[in-house]
C-alpha cells in the first residue's frame, strides 16, 4: 500500500514535468512571436495559421474516411458480383399445361363472365363467351378471365428470359404476369392471330406494378428486374388486355423461364 510520502513524491514529480512542458511551450511560442516580429507580422496571425492548419488536417481526415468508405463499397460490390457470377445457373423453369397438370392451375372469372379454361396436350385454352364487369370493390369496374399457377414460390434470381407460344381467335391479346405480394411484373399485352407465334421477353424489361388495394399502378417501365422469388404466374385476358366486349379463344403453349 502506497505511503503518504510516496504519494507526495509522485505529485511533486508530476508538477515538475507539467511546469517543464509549459515552460518549453511558452519558450517555443515566444520564439515564434519573435520570428514574426522580425518580419513585421502581427502575433494574431500565428493563431490564425494554427487554426487553418487544424482545419486542413480535419478536412484531410474526412477525405480519407470518404475514400476508405468508397473503397470498401467497391470491394463489397466486386465480391457480390463475383459471387453472382460463380453461382451455378438455375435450371429452366417450365410451367406445363400437360394432361394431369390441372391441379397446378386455377381459373378465376369476374362476376358475370362466362368463360372456361382447359389444359390438354401441353396447351392452355381460355374461351370467353362474355366478360362481366365486377361490381364490388376493390376490383369494381374490372373484368377478367385469368389462369393462375398455384405451385408455390419460384426463384427467378439467376434466370433471364421468359418465352411462350400463343395464338388467338377473337380474343386478340394475352399477357403473362408474375406476382409477389402487392408487387407484380407483367409482359406487355401481345397481339395474337390464328397462327402460333413465339414470344420472348427479358425479365429485366417487364412493367412493374404495385397494388394499393384499389388499383394496380405502374411503378416502373423497363429495367425493372423481377426480384428473387415470385408466388405465382398468371395468364391474363381481361382488363388492360382485352376490351370488355371481346369474345373468343386464347391458347398458350408451355411457358419456359431460362
Amino acid at each position: 500500500m502506497p505511503t503518504k510520502q510516496s504519494h507526495e513524491d509522485e505529485v511533486t514529480q508530476l508538477a515538475v514535468r507539467m511546469y517543464a512542458r509549459d515552460a518549453e511551450r511558452d519558450a517555443d511560442l515566444r520564439a515564434r512571436v519573435a520570428a514574426l516580429e522580425e518580419v513585421d507580422v502581427p502575433p494574431e496571425y500565428l493563431e490564425r495559421a494554427e487554426a487553418e492548419i487544424v482545419r486542413k488536417e480535419e478536412a484531410a481526415a474526412k477525405r480519407r474516411l470518404v475514400i476508405q468508405g468508397c473503397l470498401a463499397l467497391v470491394a463489397l460490390t466486386f465480391i457480390v458480383n463475383v459471387a453472382n457470377a460463380l453461382r451455378p445457373p438455375s435450371a429452366p423453369l417450365t410451367e406445363s399445361f400437360a394432361s394431369g397438370s390441372s391441379q397446378r392451375w386455377t381459373f378465376e372469372r369476374s362476376t358475370g363472365t362466362i368463360a372456361e379454361a382447359s389444359l390438354d396436350g401441353g396447351l392452355a385454352k381460355i374461351e370467353v363467351r362474355r366478360f362481366g364487369v365486377n361490381p364490388t370493390p376493390p376490383l369494381a369496374g374490372r373484368h377478367w378471365a385469368t389462369l393462375r399457377s398455384i405451385t408455390g414460390p419460384k426463384d427467378l434470381r439467376t434466370l433471364k428470359e421468359l418465352s411462350f407460344r400463343a395464338r388467338g381467335v377473337g380474343l386478340q391479346r394475352v399477357r403473362l404476369r408474375f406476382v409477389r405480394g402487392n408487387d407484380s411484373w407483367a409482359t406487355p399485352p401481345v397481339l395474337l392471330d390464328g397462327a402460333w407465334t413465339t414470344y420472348r421477353f427479358s425479365l429485366d424489361r417487364l412493367e412493374r406494378f404495385r397494388d394499393n388495394g384499389r388499383r394496380s399502378k405502374i411503378v416502373g417501365n423497363g429495367a425493372e428486374r423481377v426480384a428473387g422469388q415470385v408466388n405465382e404466374l398468371q395468364v391474363q385476358t381481361g382488363s388492360f388486355v382485352n376490351p370488355v366486349d371481346a369474345t373468343g379463344v386464347v391458347e398458350v403453349d408451355d411457358i419456359t423461364i431460362r
